[in-house]
Formats: structure tokens, C-alpha cells, sequence
């Protein structure tokens, strides 16, 4: 036999050309394990990596066939197609008493163990089923086969090997002492999470060697859904373990992230997690130890599990947390609840507070043109600031308050509370610099969630309806601004939400200090030096035009633009619920892997997903920082792939920001526009890398 027989034995085998392969073998001589050189692969590899299921079956049945011969890196034809996900090829080879089911790879990955790598479900389903396949084989540095299907947070496969019914180490640690549990924890990866608390074997509390355990790196990394899992699972969890390393507890821990300096290699959205939800962990573990039953409960009902009530198990009864209000589920008139305002002196009942002179007043709040009754009792302004801070979920600490003053006939700035008139009414005015905070009453505000991740959410308008005349002129002013036509908006809900507030107010203040220390390092502007740089400069001036229409973008501060994006129903109230990180929403995207947005609504309508109530619009208030403009798209219009293009890339050096001006018209293709830019072809596209960077302040359907 000649070695170009070999070879183009080889070559057929991995085009399925079995005709071929059919007169190759019947050649006298013919080697079938020729092996191709540098990496010693044979025909039978090849088709078992191409998912050739017919020549396999004919050169399984060729005479002197060696079908475990393997690759200089020790992978064989059967561990091939199990890696490769071929699942219908398993029978015919498991069926062949040659097979070695189990001959490890250099690594000593086996072939359930590159299965279980590779989130293959159908193979380990099959590989399971058959009693000689060693499930349980570590790779030579420990890792085991379920560790690596944890690892790779392929759920479907985990919970086909825990379902199986087969003795797998489910707490079998690598030499750190990272269980799959608190690996998954440590990532924050939530549906890997619920599956292992599901099964019994898993140590939900074996802690690393350091002792930190999954509660304590949860509450670390500011993981706060999987917290809420946790404890809610009503497994019997350690909350009282120290780490070794510092002494702390999970809830100790969670509290010192509140101080926590960036690391200069941590991602800012990293960083912000843990700095911002960190401690709410905490205030959450902090509750659960105090009163682990009612806390419990409270989670199970948010989370629509069964609430344990004494020896009886009930379903819970409210809506969705990630179902949007309708202007029938508008709550009650109502006082004020302490759970909105957890630690406020509006509405103070406490003796203590009574007969420190404090004096309980009533008061009409009117702030950014929305006006509510409350109850204040409050003894230094400061305490009335917090208080009315706390209240009406108000982050911004630049709050001035006034007070109506009769003799004037006009309000009058307070700066001590000696100067609040004795009447027991008042009339106060609060301002704030910031056209994107509301004032959330609860009495006509719906308050979503859990307790520590709480937004909230007011039907503005519905149909023809309109429910709030203050949140409508806010959102046409936004809506005129970026030319859409209000009357073709079926439903329009105001969002607001504490904690993303905080996060985006951090994010522009840290940013601002940044490009005034360092704007070389932070605020580049190296496009100029790159062709065509009259195109990149149009983008900008387009984005600058764009921002002006706003007030507030006077040059003092960071900008912020309103911008829109197309989502799906279940998609947009998790956003208004956790933000964008929380719930994967990065986008590889042409021009960078970010968070995509648009001033244009029609270009976005082609992103949404139509549900019941039409096709919901997340309307955004984002930070863009510096921004890089993009003319390159990802690929030529020949097809080819553009070397110089931006698909999936990270943020520029030097830029928050990407941004380019697009020809809406080709949806498919959105090529980047050269030259004049034309209004009624134009969209743009503003990708920002940082979840903090967008605020949601509406949710529309159109």
C-alpha cells in the first residue's frame, strides 16, 4: 500500500465520502490505522470527529482495525466523538468489545470527563447508562468529572449525574478545598446553585481551607440572589463559621465590602457588586440569624416557593416578582409601610424620639413636581434630610430642603430645624439636581422584589389613560428629545430602583474624578489619528447633539444620555430588579462586548420581543464617559471577517465607551455610515462595558 492510499483513506474518512472509503478498504495492503503526522491521527479518528456515523460502521468492520490507537496527545476515536458531542456514534462504538471506554487522555481526562467538560447531556445520558464507563475517574490534577461540569456551569448535565442514581463524590474538593458548591457560589452562578441544593449529598457548608465556606465567599462577592437561595432552601446552613484567614463571618464579611479598594485588575462592574450588594448580604444574614423562620418564609414567598407555616405548607400569594403592575394592581391609600422605610423617622412612633423634644408634624412634600402627605418627626435637619431621604428612596445627597414661609408667601431654605415654623403642618419643598430619581410613595408606587433588592414601579400611562401627569411630562420630554411619538406607546411604567441608583451615581462620581486625575490615561482621544477621522468626528458631534437636548448635560458634570433598548418581557424586569449584570445581558456584539443601547426607536423594536402587552422598550439613563467612535463593522461587505473590526472586543483603552452611526436599513448587516449622516436612515448604536453605567427609569410597550 502506498501512503497516498493512507492519506486519502484519511481525507475521505473525515468527508464522509464512504464510497471511497468502501474501495480503499478492499484494497489489498491497506493500512486503516495510518496515522497522519504531527499528531498521529487515524481515519477512524477523523470520522469520529466529523460525525461520520457510516464510515465508522464501515471501518469498524474492516480486519485488523486498532480502534483505540490515540493521538500523541493520548485522545482516542471514542473519547473523540464523546468530546465532540456525537451522540449518536456512542452505540455503535459501545457496542465493539474493543473499545476502551475509559483509556484517559494524556491529561487523564477520560471521556465521560470531556462529555461532562463539554455540556454534552446526550453523551453523559448514555455514558451514565452503561456500568463499565468509570464516572467518578479524576484528570491527573485532581479535577473530577462532575467538579468539571460545575466548573463549567453545565446545569443539564449536573443534574442528569446527581438524578442517575450512581455513587458520584458530589464534595470531592481540588487541593484548595473548592467543592462544586462553592465554586458555584463563588461565581454567583444561580442555577447551578438551586440544582446542588436540590440533592441531599451536597455539603452545602464544607468550607475551603482557609475556612472561608459558600455563605462566606456568597456574601464576599455580593452575590445576593444565590444568598437568598440559601436561605431560603431550608437546608441547616453554618452562618456563625469563622474564616481562619481574617476571623470573619459570612455577615463580617459582607459588611467590610462596603470599604473595599478597587483591585487595579477588577473589573469596575466586580467591584461595584461587591462594594454595593456585599453588605446587603450581610443585613440579609444579619436577619435570618435573628429570626431564621419569618425571614425564610419571607424569602420562599418572594422566590414563589412553598411557604413552611408550622407543619402545613401553603403556596404564596403574590404576583410575580418580575411581572410588571397594571393599573389594577395600583395598591391602597395607605400609611407609609416601615418595611419602604426601615429605618426612617417619617411617620417615628418611637416614646424615645417623642420626649426628646422632637415635634410630630405633618407635612406636604412636593418634590420634582410630585407631591405626598407624610408624618415627620425629626429633631436635627439632618435627621429630617435622612429621613426624607430614606423615604423617598433618594440617593443623591445633594437634597435642599424649604419650607413654605406665609410671610414671604414663598418657600425659604431651612438650615436649622429651629427655624421650621411651630404650626403642625407644613409645606416642604425638596430639590435635587438629578432629572432621574423619583419620588416613590408608596401609596401609588408597586414595590417589587425581594427585601433587599427591591425596585419599584408606577403605571404612568395606559391607552389613552394617564395615571401620573408629573412621571408623563418627564417621559415625553425624553420621548420628543429622541423624535418617537408618545401616542404610539400602548403602556408606559415608571421604574426606580435604590440600589442601581446608588451604583450609577458611584460610577459617574468615580468616573469624574478619574478623567480630572488622569485624563491622558482615562479620556483619550487617539481617534483623531485614525482614518476616516472626519467620519469618527461626525459620530461624536452626532452624540454630542444628541446630549444637549438635555439640561443637565451642561458641561459640569458626567454626561447622561436617555437611551433605549429592545428586550423581552422576562428579561426587562429582571434588569429593573438586578440590573444588567445580574441577569447576562452583555451583548458580544459588532461593535464590542458590551450593553447595547439606541436613541432611535424603531432601530430598537427589531431587538424586542413581542409579549402580551406589545413590545417592551427599557427607556435608560446611561453614563457614557469618554466614548471611542466606531466606523469599522466586524466583516467586509465581501463577507470576509475585518481584521480591524470590533466584534466582541473589550472597552478601547483610554474610553468608557463605543459608539457608532449606522444605516438602520440594513438591520442584518447595519453597516457603519460613511460620510453626511442622514436622519432618516441613521441609527446609533452607544455600547458602554460597565453595568453601572445604565440606569432603567421607564419600561414602555409599543
Amino acid at each position: 500500500m502506498s501512503a497516498s492510499d493512507g492519506e486519502q483513506l484519511y481525507d475521505s474518512s473525515y468527508r464522509g465520502e464512504l464510497a471511497m472509503v468502501k474501495v480503499l478498504c478492499g484494497k489489498p495492503g491497506i493500512n486503516v490505522n495510518w496515522r497522519k503526522e504531527p499528531h498521529g491521527l487515524t481515519p477512524l479518528y477523523v470520522a469520529c470527529q466529523a460525525g461520520q456515523a457510516e464510515v465508522l460502521r464501515l471501518l469498524l468492520s474492516v480486519y485488523g482495525l486498532q480502534p483505540n490507537l490515540a493521538s500523541k496527545t493520548g485522545v482516542t476515536p471514542f473519547s473523540k466523538a464523546c468530546t465532540e458531542g456525537h451522540a449518536s456514534m456512542l452505540s455503535m462504538l459501545m457496542d465493539d468489545p474493543r473499545i476502551d471506554l475509559n483509556q484517559p487522555q494524556n491529561t487523564g481526562s477520560t471521556p465521560f470527563f470531556m462529555a461532562c467538560q463539554n455540556g454534552f447531556p446526550k453523551v453523559v445520558e448514555i455514558l451514565l447508562k452503561d456500568g463499565r464507563v468509570d464516572v467518578n475517574r479524576a484528570r491527573n490534577d485532581g479535577t473530577s468529572p462532575f467538579y468539571k461540569a460545575c466548573e463549567k456551569c453545565h446545569k443539564e448535565v449536573v443534574a442528569l449525574i446527581l438524578k442517575s442514581g450512581i455513587q458520584v463524590d458530589v464534595n470531592r474538593a481540588q487541593s484548595t478545598g473548592v467543592t462544586p458548591f462553592y465554586l458555584a457560589c463563588e461565581r454567583g452562578q444561580l442555577e447551578l446553585v438551586k440544582v446542588l441544593l436540590d440533592e441531599p449529598r451536597v455539603d452545602i457548608n464544607r468550607p475551603k481551607e482557609d475556612g472561608a465556606t459558600p455563605l462566606f465567599v456568597t456574601a464576599q462577592n455580593g452575590h445576593l440572589a444565590v444568598a437568598e437561595w440559601l436561605l431560603a432552601s431550608g437546608r441547616n446552613i453554618d452562618i456563625q463559621r469563622r474564616a481562619t484567614f481574617n476571623n470573619n463571618t459570612a455577615a463580617d464579611q459582607g459588611r467590610a465590602m462596603a470599604i473595599r479598594v478597587k483591585k487595579p485588575e477588577e473589573q469596575e462592574e466586580d467591584h461595584m457588586r461587591k462594594k454595593i450588594y456585599g453588605p446587603l448580604v450581610a443585613d440579609l444574614i444579619t436577619r435570618f440569624e435573628n429570626d431564621p423562620e419569618k425571614v425564610r418564609n419571607e424569602l420562599r414567598k418572594g422566590l414563589k416557593l412553598p411557604v413552611t407555616v408550622g407543619p402545613q405548607s401553603v403556596k404564596p400569594e403574590s404576583p410575580s416578582i418580575l411581572s410588571p403592575p397594571t393599573a389594577k394592581e395600583q395598591p391602597p391609600s395607605q400609611d407609609p409601610s416601615p418595611e419602604v422605610t426601615p429605618k426612617s423617622d417619617v411617620a417615628n412612633t418611637d416614646p424615645a424620639k417623642a420626649s426628646s423634644g422632637a415635634t410630630s408634624r405633618i407635612a406636604l412634600i412636593e418634590f420634582n413636581g410630585e407631591k405626598t402627605k407624610l408624618k415627620i418627626t425629626s429633631s436635627s435637619l439632618a435627621e429630617l434630610i435622612s429621613s426624607l431621604q430614606q423615604h423617598l428612596h433618594v440617593t443623591d445627597h445633594q437634597l435642599a430642603v424649604s419650607v413654605w414661609d406665609t410671610d414671604f408667601d414663598d418657600y425659604i431654605t431651612v438650615r436649622d430645624m429651629s427655624e421650621l415654623s411651630d404650626k403642625p403642618r407644613l409645606r416642604i419643598a425638596i430639590q435635587t439636581s438629578s432629572f432621574w430619581v423619583w419620588m416613590v410613595d408608596p401609596k401609588s408606587w408597586r414595590t417589587g422584589g425581594f427585601e433587599t433588592t427591591r425596585y419599584h414601579s408606577l403605571v404612568v400611562k395606559e391607552g389613552h389613560a394617564i395615571f401620573h401627569q408629573g412621571a408623563m411630562e418627564k417621559f415625553a420630554l425624553i420621548a420628543n428629545n429622541l423624535g418617537f411619538d408618545v401616542s404610539l406607546v400602548k403602556k408606559v411604567l415608571a421604574v426606580s430602583n435604590p440600589t442601581l441608583l446608588s451604583m450609577f451615581e458611584g460610577y459617574r462620581s468615580t468616573l469624574q474624578g478619574k478623567h480630572r486625575a488622569n485624563p491622558a490615561l482615562f479620556k483619550k482621544e487617539d481617534w483623531i489619528d485614525q482614518k476616516p477621522a472626519d467620519t469618527r468626528s461626525s459620530y461624536l458631534t452626532w452624540l454630542k447633539q444628541q446630549s444637549e437636548k438635555f439640561s443637565w448635560n451642561d458641561g459640569t458634570g458626567s454626561r447622561v444620555v436617555p437611551m433605549i433598548q429592545g428586550t423581552s418581557e422576562n428579561a426587562v424586569w429582571q434588569i429593573c430588579q438586578q440590573g444588567f449584570g445580574m441577569v447576562g445581558s452583555t451583548d458580544m456584539g459588532y461593535y464590542g462586548r458590551g450593553l447595547y443601547f439606541t436613541s432611535n426607536l424603531k432601530y430598537a423594536l427589531n431587538y424586542a420581543t413581542p409579549g402580551p402587552q406589545g413590545k417592551p422598550i427599557l427607556v435608560c439613563m446611561v453614563a457614557p464617559g469618554n466614548s471611542f467612535p466606531v466606523t469599522e463593522h466586524p466583516f467586509l461587505r465581501s463577507g470576509e471577517k475585518n481584521p480591524g473590526g470590533y466584534l466582541g472586543e473589550a472597552c478601547r483603552g483610554g474610553y468608557q465607551s463605543h459608539y457608532t452611526v449606522v444605516d438602520r436599513r440594513e438591520i442584518d448587516k447595519a453597516f457603519p455610515i460613511r460620510g453626511k449622516i442622514d436622519p432618516a436612515i441613521a441609527a446609533d448604536e452607544l455600547v458602554v462595558f460597565e453595568s453601572a453605567q445604565a440606569l432603567p427609569l421607564f419600561v414602555i410597550y409599543v
